[in-house]
């Protein structure tokens, strides 16, 4: 029992990657499909641009690339571990791009949010 109680925090570690990962690529679909559906379907820019539908959608962003900084700033940490130090591979090109991008990314989330905000408050009155 106690072996399977040491491997828990492990597991869960492992599923928070694997669900990082899923929401990277689904945050990825959702943005093409939402610029097709608002050229394409009349009034449908209307129709999520409603409080009920934006609030939710900027938190997901905010959260997502908090999350996303967050994961990327552990990186180093994780990599640096005595445990990790037996798979450690040099971290390549493609790898650090990937990474670089991913910080870019988010920060212009981020960016962006903040740009919205602030031009609903100045056009609408409200965040």
């Amino acid at each position: 029992m106690v072996h399977s109680c040491n491997k828990l925090p492990f597991v869960v570690l492992q599923s928070v990657c694997t669900a990082v990962l899923a929401i990277s690529g689904l945050r990825l679909l959702i943005g093409p499909t939402s610029l097709a559906a608002a050229s394409v379907i009349p009034g449908f820019i209307f129709s999520i641009h409603a409080e009920h539908v934006r609030f939710p959608m900027i938190v997901v962003a905010v959260l997502g690339a908090l999350v996303d900084l967050c994961v990327i700033r552990r990186i180093p940490s994780l990599r640096s571990r005595p445990a990790s130090k037996w798979r450690l591979q040099p971290v390549d090109s493609k790898q650090h791009r990937s990474e670089t991008a991913q910080i870019a990314l988010s920060i212009l989330t981020l960016v962006l949010v903040l740009t919205e905000s602030l031009a609903h408050l100045h056009l609408h009155g409200s965040f």
